[in-house]
């Protein structure tokens, strides 16, 4: 739980798509997959009271560290939410996310090669989701 924890705020500090509205996806969302993963790998998937725990300790962390850019919207916006992501589908309605997050790069490329280019295969084996 330590480096989840180290990993997280060194993320929220270095994050460009956090301190940089150009992005067209909300990070957030990702982040809380993210950690979401993280957590059901230690106390595993069916144990939803340490995992809500696991969050918790996360958002008071988040909450409590002396950190200049704590006011900032973007960062107020990035916090562990366990209502996102505690289902129990939450790894199809991740890999839906990171589909529409990724769609427009993916068709982009695969709309130059013809059907058997990797990246086309991969939008075409996502549509079934």
């Amino acid at each position: 739980m330590i480096k989840i924890c180290e990993n997280f705020l060194r993320y929220l500090e270095s994050c460009e798509a956090l301190n940089n509205s150009r992005f067209s996806y909300d990070v957030s969302i990702l982040l809380n997959y993210w950690l979401y993963d993280k957590l059901t790998n230690i106390y595993k998937d069916n144990n939803t009271n340490e995992i809500s725990i696991g969050f918790g300790s996360l958002q008071l962390i988040r909450d409590k560290i002396n950190y200049p850019k704590k006011n900032k919207p973007n960062y107020k916006k990035c916090k562990p939410n366990l209502n996102m992501v505690n289902h129990l589908d939450w790894n199809k309605r991740k890999e839906l996310y990171e589909y529409y997050v990724d769609y427009p790069t993916l068709y982009g490329i695969a709309e130059h090669y013809d059907n058997k280019f990797d990246n086309y295969k991969k939008i075409e084996k996502k549509k079934s989701l």
